[in-house]
């Protein structure tokens, strides 16, 4: 069965990875 709280952070989690990974790839964007 699903635990809402567990799916709740796991997507928290990945969300704030993803963020990262853009903010990642801005940085190395030219300006």
């Amino acid at each position: 069965r699903f635990d809402a709280v567990h799916v709740r952070t796991e997507a928290r989690d990945t969300c704030r990875n993803w963020f990262a990974k853009i903010g990642g790839v801005r940085e190395l964007l030219p300006r």
